[in-house]
């Protein structure tokens, strides 16, 4: 048989079985919450041992993150946190609380050469390394 013919296989075989875990696995956890809601959670703090549904009570808090489940109780005053101290509440490279922007505009840059304008300049273009957000400079 062919090498490829044989990966290939072995590949389809893998997704398959894969494929096949996961279905198991929705099973399992729809089993669980059955039981779970028949006899009652296995509370471990804010999370049944048994099923993983999370209540909002009995968190592990470390500063302002609970380590069970995730859950966050950061207590903003403007952009920063007055329990933990952490500043600006970021996702990508704006705060969603001041609007303020943080961007890694990298190295370098692309350059546009403006030769219609009539000023013989050059335009260079840079772009952030983590949202991909794009400023300009214009040279002389």
């Amino acid at each position: 048989m062919n090498f490829w013919i044989i990966v290939g296989i072995i590949i389809v075989s893998i997704i398959v079985v894969r494929k096949n875990l996961a279905e198991l696995t929705k099973r399992k956890q729809k089993k669980l919450e059955k039981i779970c809601t028949k006899i009652d959670h296995d509370w471990d703090g804010c999370k049944c041992f048994r099923c993983g549904k999370v209540r909002d009570e009995q968190h592990d808090w470390e500063g302002c993150i609970c380590n069970r489940c995730g859950k966050d109780r950061h207590d903003w005053g403007d952009c920063e946190c007055k329990r933990c101290g952490k500043v600006h509440d970021w996702i990508g490279c704006k705060c969603i609380r001041c609007g303020q922007e943080h961007h890694d505009w990298g190295e370098g840059g692309a350059h546009y050469h403006d030769v219609a304008g009539g000023h013989g300049g050059c335009t260079i273009y840079y772009y952030c390394n983590k949202c991909g957000a794009m400023k300009s400079e214009d040279t002389m």
